[in-house]
Formats: C-alpha cells, structure tokens, sequence
C-alpha cells in the first residue's frame, strides 16, 4: 500500500496540466470548478496528497464554517500521503492562516521553502511567510526572509523598499539607511515631482529623523525639495528638524506655519520650544522672566492675527492667575461676548484644569451676568457705549452653568440652567446643557427626555440625534435608542446589526452596558464581547494592507500603520469595553444563578427585522445573537482575566483596571497577579484612597489565611512586598484602625474602613461602632463630582448592613436630590373615578 501511495504522487504529463488549473481556479476563487477537476484526477489517482490538499482548500474556501472539519482532515491526510511536497506544505500553511492559527502557519511555510527546489515557488512561499512574520511582529525574522528575496532577484525594485522597511522596523535604522541609499542610486530620478519619487525622498527624511541625523537630513531636503511633493509636511520637517539643529530657523519656519493656520497648537507648541519657552521654570525666581516672555510672544501674535483664540488661549494656559492673566481673560471673554459665540465654554475649557484659573473665570461671569442684567451693559463700559445684546444673558447663564456642572455643582448648574430657558425657551444649547447636568446629577430618566426635546427641535442635525440616542440608552431605553438613531441610517432593517457592521464602538459599548443595567447580561456580554472584538479586527485587517502599502508607495503610511495597530487596544472605548466585560464575568462568577436568568426575548417585529436584514446580509448567521452561549461561560474568571491581560498592558495607569484585577485575581488564587494589581492600585491613587485600601486589607487577608498552602518561592515575593502596604510589625486590622483615625471626617473613607473590618472577620459590633462615625459625618452639599461613588458604597453598605445601607441612601438623597438611585422617580397617582 505504502509503495502504491507513493506511485501516486508523481501525475502524468495530462494531470499536471489539471492539477495548475486547480490552482489557478483557487487563486481566481472558482471554487466548484476546482472541485470538479479535483474529483476527476483523485478517480484515478485517490492518493495523490497534492490534489487531496488542493481539495480539502478548496472545500474550505467554499463554505468555512460548514466543512472546516471535513477540509482538515484531507489537508492533513494528502500531507501524509507526500510529506516531501512544498504544495502540501503550503496549503496546510494557507489553511492554518484562514484560521488565524499564525505561528502554525508559519511553521508550515518554512517547511515548504525546505522541500521546494522550484525558485519561483520559493520566493511566492516566502513572500507569504514575510507577510505572517511582519502581520505578528516577528520583524527579525521578516528582515532575514525580505533579506533572502532581495539576494535572489535584486532586480525587483520593490523587494528592495521591502528590505528597508524590515529592517526599519526591526530597529537597525542606519542598515536600513545604507539599503535605501544604494536604490535610490539605482533608480532613475524623475525629471518632474512624482508621488511614488515623493514618498520615497520623505521616507528617507524620516530614517535620518529617527536615527538623529538632522544636519543629513536638512541637506537632503535642500538638495531634493523640488522633488517633493509633500510641501507642507516638509514644511513641518524642516522646522521639527532646526528645533535640534538652529532653533531661529525653526523659529521662523513655525511663525509662517502659524500664518497659515493660527489654530494648530502643534505650531504654537513648536514656536515655544525654539525659544525655549515649552516648559515652565521650576524655580519660582524665574517665573516671572518667564510670564514676561510669553506675554511679549503672544501679544505681538495678536497684534498679527487679532482673530485667532489660540494666541490668546496659549498665554493664557502658560501664565499665572494674576492681575494680568485676568485682565487678559476679561478682555478675551468680551470679545466671545460682543461676538454672540455659543461655544464659549469650549473655547475656555482648557481653563478648567487650574483651580485658580477657574475660580477667576467664574468671577469674572458672574460680574459680567449681574451687570448686563441690572444696567444691560458690562462692567466698566463707558455710560455712553451701546447696551449689549439681549442674547448675552442668555450666553453667560449658559457658560456658568456648564463652569459649575464640571466642578461639581449640578444644583447651582441647574438654577442657572432654568433661568437661561425662562429666557430663551427655544434655546438648544441651554436645553443640550439642562440635560447634561441632569445626567451628571444622576437622573438619567429627565436628561434622555430633555434631550429628545432638543431632538425634536432640529430633525435634521445628525450630532444632536447621535447624542440623543446614548442619554435614551444611558436611561435604559434601548429599544428607543435604536429606533433614535435609525433615523439616520439609510434602508436599515436590522439597526444594531447596522451599527454593529460599522464598528459603531460607543453605540455597542453604551447598548452593552444598558443592558447591564437592567438585568439582561446575556444581551450585555454579547454587545460587549462585540465591542471589543472590534479591535482584534483591526489587528487582522493589516493583513489588507501589507502589501498594498508597497505596490502604492506609501511608506510613511504603512509604518504609521503599524505603529498605530500596536498600540489600538489603549483606546479607550477597549477600556471601557474590556472593563465591563471584566466586571459582568466577576458578577456571574460571584452569582451563577445569572446563568439560569431568562433572556428577554425579541418581540415579532425585532424578529421580522432580524430576519429581513440576515437575508439582506452575506455574512455568516451568527450562532448566539443574543449571548445565550457567552452567559453559560464554564469559567467566568478565566474569561475575566482574558481581557484583563490587555488593559493590564495597554492601560496600566488606569486606577480601576487595577481594583478589578484585585478583585479576579484573588478569587482565582492567584496571588502574586494580585499583588501586582494592588501594588498598581497604591501607585496610581495612593494607599490612602478608599478603594486602594480596601484592596489592600482583601489582599493581606487572604494571603495570610492561605499562606500554609503558598510555594516558598510565591511567599517569598510576598513577603518582600508587604512592607509597602503594611507598616513594618502592624496588623491589617491596626492598619485599618488608623487608616479610619486619619479620615474620620470623609464619609467615603469611613464606609472603606467598614467594609475592612467586614473582611478582617471583626465582630459584628466592631463594625457597628465603625458605622456610627458614618452618621456623624456631614455629606457635601451640591458636590456631585463622586455621586457614582457614593451610589456604589450605598449598594456596598446594604450588603453589609442593612439598616446602615438604608440610613446611608436616606442621608444621600438630601446631599443628591435630583439622583433618581437615592430619590426614586413617586409613580404618578391613578386620578379618582368621576362620580356618578
């Protein structure tokens, strides 16, 4: 059998001719006559491994998902039949791609270069392996396969780009510059600018950027300026260039960029930095030499360009709040004022950040609204000067409404708010700002109707109805929410299979969590795990574009490309995915009875619409539309720590990445993630924050009662952590006790100590004598900057205690009275049945 399985592999003359035209069927994805042509040369030669592999491609191809299995099992067993075979090799190796299984892939492509002694083979084979290496960073090796592609036809112009950017890529800058140096002497230069010329000549400047060669650099821009098309960004170079080399010509170089465009902070950044004026002294003696500086810098600007907001806005951020910083201010708001600019409060937001700043930005509004209302002019202005505008009321409540909701005053914000509409009633910025502080005051419910209102106000203004459709959902309508923001889609049946096709990431991220929201967890992990899988699209889009980049010669492009796809799981719509999904598999770990939770089933028009757009759609069914299979996880922690391995790497500063990962990791035992995640959590917040503390009481905790069942080596690494959370020869319940003494007065950090000693295993009267500090500390009036935080402590404490949770919320709701979680929506009474 094994020497006629042999006999096999060897075609006839006829054969062959029908084996290269199953594989020109592949390459022209004319699947089915592959297959027929397959079937004709496997009747008289049934173990031939090349047609069998050939075969199984071609299955697979047609329909993945239905005959993947079948598919395998023939690739793998025509490789058996003929292990020697390149073709063999390389199909399983484009099988395993299509699966995504890329390190296997690999391994297969290097055993079909092995076996193959056919040149033109070899170099197709490698070209697929270079595209793996580089799609899953092994940018070595994908320098050693462009490198062996080069040797072996040098007269590709493009192998030679290919070469350079691999080893570019791979950090061997001045290599890849030797490289590029020699094909660009070979290549033939152009006698008129041409993009492909262009890109290259700017590709160069970019290596001498980043190997620090800027003299090279600058000449090579002299002697080739002509030749680039690009003038702007070399425009931007050349100044990016001088700040290393002579900062009076980036001066001037970033003075004409500032001309051409006096809003691009990137210009404004870079003219301070050729006159060293970029960071502010650290000595205070030298501050004032400073300010002076900027002052004369920004007033000759304005001079220049007297319309601009970033030659004022830029002083502005730079100086201190003194006298001159608010006469500055004062004159810049009068002209936002005299101009009626409705985005007053975006153009000073910046402001915000410094608290002095701000408090002497809400002075000078406040001045300015109690002048124009009582004398109908500003402050100052001469007693024969015209009245100001009846809007400027209306402009100044709304910009101190909006100052006061970001610092925290929703109460203060909403008075403010309310008088605005008394005054203009049709207003849509002041409605757009009622219901912004509506949602930071925690009612939800109003905010999504204030802002339909302001919907129904302009039907043709796409901002306004996206934004319309995440307050309906952040109110836990997201059925309305959908039909909301269908309005805008064009002949969509199926709105969130729309969204979902558009990588719409707030949308899913918004929806997900307003099913959380409302109980529906099998619906809220399908969203999510959608949201963030969005991501892993991303990565495996590159593979579209490795090798279109090079055909359009657009280097810069593709590097940037590449640098970008490495670092797509810091954006934060992946935090705040990944996050939550984190959280719903900790909640499912910690109540498994939410597996047997009933999933709201779809009404017949959601079932209609979902049928239409599957039958409009080419994708695949999706098998678990609605996330039946996701809740019944086996391992919910598992799923948990999955995504947690990402933020932990590409969100490593974020405090609550780090809470979270306390709270998996301990329960998975596993201790020494656990201290990573807490010794995070005290670098992020300090050891002092509320949170940070609590984790680090579970932490110790556990590790002391599981200490016995620890390895020395696990111990060991514990033991030399330890002293920074715990004070050397103190308890974590003598810790927690001056950890309560230190923050008596914070009603947050006592209800922290409270949950400690629930922990540490304190008497139930222990705990209670800790609650009653609780009641004697007075809750902020009008401060909603931690209302989220006092809503989860409220749920904490009632699961603690009871009665003490209970008294918590009632306290809560005369410090939040406009929060719908400590003061439920009264249904409305049924009115009284008429008399007879």
């Amino acid at each position: 059998m094994a020497q006629q399985a042999k006999s096999q592999q060897v075609l006839p003359r006829r054969e062959q001719e029908l084996f290269k035209s199953i594989c020109k069927h592949y390459e022209n994805k004319a699947h089915k006559k592959g297959l027929k042509i397959a079937d004709q040369i496997l009747k008289v030669f049934p173990e031939n491994g090349e047609t069998l592999c050939m075969k199984g491609m071609l299955l697979y191809s047609l329909e993945p998902e239905d005959n993947k299995a079948a598919a395998e099992d023939m690739i793998k067993k025509g490789l058996a039949y003929n292990m020697k075979s390149y073709t063999s090799w390389h199909v399983l190796g484009l099988y395993h791609r299509a699966e995504k299984e890329y390190t296997q892939a690999i391994k297969c492509y290097r055993n079909a270069v092995r076996q193959s002694n056919d040149p033109t083979s070899v170099a197709q084979i490698k070209r697929d392996l270079g595209l793996l290496q580089v799609h899953t960073r092994d940018l070595a090796g994908f320098a050693v396969t462009r490198k062996e592609i080069l040797t072996e036809y040098p007269s590709n112009l493009q192998n030679w780009i290919m070469y350079v950017v691999a080893e570019h890529m791979n950090g061997q800058i001045s290599h890849a510059l030797n490289v590029l140096d020699k094909y660009l002497e070979i290549l033939t230069r152009p006698k008129e600018p041409q993009y492909e010329y262009s890109e290259q000549l700017l590709y160069k400047l970019t290596l001498l950027e980043e190997a620090g060669l800027y003299n090279n650099a600058l000449d090579f821009v002299e002697a080739n300026q002509n030749m680039i098309v690009d003038k702007l960004g070399v425009r931007q170079l050349k100044a990016r260039l001088f700040l290393h080399t002579n900062k009076k010509m980036a001066e001037e170089i970033y003075r004409g960029l500032i001309e051409t465009n006096t809003e691009n902070c990137d210009y404004h950044q870079g003219l301070l930095a050729s006159l060293s004026l970029d960071t502010a002294p650290a000595q205070p003696e030298q501050l004032a030499e400073y300010e002076s500086k900027i002052t004369a810098l920004y007033v000759s600007l304005r001079n220049n360009y007297p319309k601009s907001h970033q030659c004022v806005l830029q002083q502005l951020l730079r100086v201190r709040a003194n006298a001159d910083f608010r006469n500055l201010l004062d004159s810049f708001l009068r002209t936002l004022l005299h101009k009626g600019s409705p985005t007053m409060y975006v153009v000073v937001k910046p402001l915000e950040k410094d608290k002095a700043k701000a408090t002497v930005l809400e002075e000078l509004v406040a001045s300015y609204l109690q002048s124009v209302e009582q004398t109908g002019s500003l402050p100052g202005a001469a007693a024969d000067s015209l009245l100001e505008a009846p809007s400027s009321v209306l402009w100044l409540l709304i910009l101190l409404a909006h100052h006061h909701s970001a610092n925290g005053r929703q109460e203060t914000a909403l008075a403010l708010v309310e008088r605005a509409l008394a005054h203009t009633p049709t207003s849509l910025e002041a409605t757009m700002c009622k219901a912004r502080i509506l949602r930071r005051s925690g009612d939800a419910e109003r905010a999504a109707e204030t802002f339909d209102q302001v919907r129904r106000m302009d039907l043709a203004d796409r901002y306004i109805n996206t934004r319309c459709t995440k307050y309906l959902m952040r109110a836990n309508k997201p059925d309305q929410a959908a039909a909301t923001i269908n309005l805008f889609l064009k002949d969509s049946t199926d709105t969130i299979a729309t969204m979902t096709e558009m990588q719409c990431m707030w949308f899913e991220t918004e929806l997900g969590k307003a099913y959380a929201r409302m109980g529906d967890h099998a619906r809220a992990l399908k969203r999510l795990t959608i949201a963030a899988k969005h991501f892993e699209d991303f990565q495996e889009d590159q593979l579209d574009f490795h090798y279109y980049c090079f055909r359009k010669m657009t280097l810069n492009a593709y590097v940037q490309l590449l640098r970008n796809a490495d670092n797509a799981y810091n954006h934060k719509f992946y935090r705040i995915a990944a996050l939550s999904l984190a959280k719903e598999y900790l909640l499912l770990h910690d109540n498994p009875s939410l597996k047997a939770a009933p999933v709201a089933k779809k009404d017949d028009k959601e079932k209609k619409a979902a049928k239409q757009a599957a039958a409009k759609s080419k994708a695949p069914t999706d098998p678990d539309p609605d996330g039946r299979l996701l809740l019944q996880a086996a391992d919910p922690l598992a799923e948990a720590a999955k995504y947690l391995r990402q933020l932990n790497e590409h969100h490593s500063t974020s405090l609550e990445v780090h809470l979270v990962g306390t709270d998996v990791y301990l329960r998975q035992a596993k201790y020494l993630l656990a201290l990573r995640s807490v010794m995070r959590a005290v670098r992020a917040a300090g050891a002092e924050h509320p949170e940070v503390h609590l984790r680090i009481v579970q932490f110790c905790n556990a590790v002391t009662s599981k200490r016995a069942e620890l390895p020395a080596s696990v111990t060991a690494v514990i033991d030399g952590a330890l002293p920074q959370l715990l004070p050397a020869g103190k308890t974590a319940v003598q810790v927690n006790d001056t950890f309560l003494a230190a923050h008596i007065a914070s009603p947050l950090h006592v209800a922290a100590a409270a949950r400690a000693a629930k922990v540490l295993g304190q008497s139930e009267a222990d705990i209670a004598k800790i609650l009653a500090h609780l009641e004697a500390v007075q809750l902020p009036k009008d401060e909603y900057a931690d209302l989220q935080t006092y809503v989860d402590n409220a749920s904490a404490l009632a699961a603690l205690k009871p009665e003490a949770g209970a008294s918590f919320k009632a306290r809560c709701a005369a410090a939040f009275p406009q929060s719908t979680f400590f003061n439920p929506p009264q249904p409305a009474k049924a009115d009284a049945p008429a008399a007879n």
